[in-house]
């Protein structure tokens, strides 16, 4: 496939997107246009040594929908092409947290802010997993990812660490160190997918297309996600930590 040279090629969207268009960057080098509402999309380029030719930010919908048109004026845009798998990690190793032997379950308890306001602001149900199921993995070690204010009022012990970066490429990169990823509709659980990472999906039980498409299906057809939808992650959660154990003690079977 033809790739021009010269042509603006647009990164959009929130980190799930970036990271898709991973493999496509560190392949080839070209011109990029990168419009997101992720505000550390700048230090996460440069930790895959990626420059942008133009680097925007929105926060609404018709907004980014503005700043390609004035693009476009002055350039010819292709969209960058996605891709669903890593060759390998992209970001650095980081060193291992644990050493105990235990298997590792990374848990992500919520999506972005950018799209829980979007849920609140249209009535729909948000991403966001009960804490206390960091709990129920106590024969794990656990990796739990987040901003820092994510995870007020988690604490540590020896089998549980606590990872929120400001720098997101540092915690993307201890996703390796997984063996399985349990997380809300989030960059994590797009992050353990696109590494072959078994991953266990707490997500929304509404109509979302786009989602579906590019972050859910190909995953759970080729057997590396499996997905418990909800209407009230609080109200179901005896039946989602059922699937979620359920899931794990498969992967182990099929390792």
């Amino acid at each position: 496939m033809h790739f021009p040279e010269n042509n603006l090629y647009l990164i959009d969207g929130g980190i799930g997107d970036f990271l898709q268009f991973v493999p496509f960057m560190l392949k080839y080098k070209r011109r990029y246009f990168v419009l997101t509402h992720f505000k550390g999309a700048k230090e996460l380029m440069l930790a895959l040594n990626v420059t942008p030719d133009t680097l925007m930010y929105y926060s609404t919908e018709p907004e980014k929908v503005d700043k390609i048109k004035q693009i476009a004026l002055n350039n010819t845009i292709s969209q960058c092409p996605r891709h669903f798998y890593f060759e390998g990690n992209p970001f650095p190793i980081q060193k291992p947290l644990f050493n105990n032997g235990k298997k590792t379950i990374g848990v992500h308890l919520n999506g972005s802010k950018f799209s829980l306001e979007w849920q609140i602001a249209h009535n729909m149900i948000t991403k966001s997993i009960p804490p206390k199921i960091i709990k129920s993995f106590k024969d794990y070690n656990v990796i739990v990812f987040g901003l820092p204010e994510d995870l007020e009022g988690l604490e540590e012990s020896d089998n549980v660490k606590l990872i929120f970066y400001k720098d997101i490429a540092k915690s993307f990169a201890y996703v390796e160190q997984c063996d399985y990823v349990v997380a809300a509709d989030s960059s994590v659980k797009t992050m353990s997918s696109m590494l072959r990472i078994p991953t266990f999906v707490w997500m929304a039980d509404n109509i979302d297309d786009f989602r579906d498409k590019i972050f859910i299906d190909q995953y759970v057809k080729d057997g590396i996600m499996k997905t418990f939808k909800y209407k009230d992650a609080f109200a179901e959660f005896d039946e989602g930590i059922k699937q979620t154990m359920e899931f794990l003690n498969e992967s182990k079977q099929s390792n």
